[in-house]
Formats: structure tokens, sequence, C-alpha cells
């Protein structure tokens, strides 16, 4: 897997923003997260990103746990999104 989230929790002082919330990603595949307003969409990518920490679960890139690095580890490439947030893979 290129990307695998397992269990993720994001919470914000009492507030859950993301639930157990698990996902895998294919190398070479196309994914998309949509959803309502509110949905976490925006908190799924700021915690991939290692922009938003991780209450709980685990987040890894290839086969190796990212989650708590920041936000440009050594050997990745770069990649933003709106509002210049970025990010690396």
């Amino acid at each position: 897997m290129l990307i695998e989230l397992i269990d993720i929790r994001v919470s914000f002082g009492k507030v859950v923003a993301l639930r157990e919330v698990s996902m895998a990603m294919p190398d070479g595949s196309i994914n998309t997260i949509i959803g309502a307003n509110g949905a976490g969409k925006s908190t799924t990518l700021r915690a991939i990103s290692g922009l938003t920490p991780l209450s709980k679960g685990e987040i890894r890139f290839q086969g190796e746990r990212i989650d708590g690095l920041s936000p440009g580890w050594p050997g990745a490439s770069p990649m933003c999104r709106k509002g210049g947030a970025c990010f690396r893979l």
C-alpha cells in the first residue's frame, strides 16, 4: 500500500473530529475523499500531512509509519494543497 490510515482519531480538546478512520490507498490508484461540510475531509488530509497530530491510530507510507513526523521529513518530495499547506510524500 502507498498510504494506509489505521484506526486514526483526531481530537480538538473534547471534540472528536475523526473517529477510528481506516483506509488504504494502493500504489498507482486515484483516491478521493468526499463528504459534507464538517465531515473531516480537511482534517484527514492534515493528519496525513503531519499538520494535525493523531490522538490514536497510525498512518503508514509504503509500509513505514509516518504519524508523528513533521511535514517535511528527509527524502520526501513535496506535495501542496489549497492555501499553501504542504506535506511530503
